[in-house]
């Protein structure tokens, strides 16, 4: 999102579903022959599923990455202390994912459209595979 104008947002998580959706439908104007677009930490939450079903409407399919927690939390540590995150605001992040991630996983896996990818630490070649639809 700071590449999207908006660098001193305290919390992605504050932002409109509207003002995201937005965003990603600027996005994909800008690579009109993209046949797949992967979206890393979208949708946010419930409202998020809500705006871009009525704004964008086509879903194929959502790959979920399981991470651990704690292997989370370790790179979010180890990048702190490499001055390349802000602890506090990572960490908040951290816990609005775990908190509204689960009903958006339920809903899509309901729509049997979810892909449901084991450790987040060995699904590279998996994601790609999946991108390939």
């Amino acid at each position: 999102m700071q590449s999207a104008g908006i660098p001193d947002m305290p919390d992605f998580g504050l932002l409109s579903s509207k003002t995201v959706t937005e965003v990603l439908m600027l996005e994909m104007k800008m690579s009109p022959n993209a046949k797949t677009y992967l979206v890393s930490g979208y949708p946010r939450n419930m409202r998020d599923v809500v705006e871009y079903s009525e704004k964008i409407q086509i879903v194929q399919g959502v790959i979920l990455i399981s991470w651990r927690q704690k292997v989370l939390e370790r790179q979010i540590d180890y990048g702190a202390k490499l001055g390349q995150v802000v602890l506090s605001l990572a960490r908040m992040e951290l816990n609005n994912f775990y908190k509204n991630v689960i009903p958006v996983a339920e809903y899509f896996d309901q729509s049997n459209m979810l892909i449901s990818e084991g450790s987040g630490e060995e699904t590279s070649a998996s994601v790609v595979t999946y991108t390939q639809w």
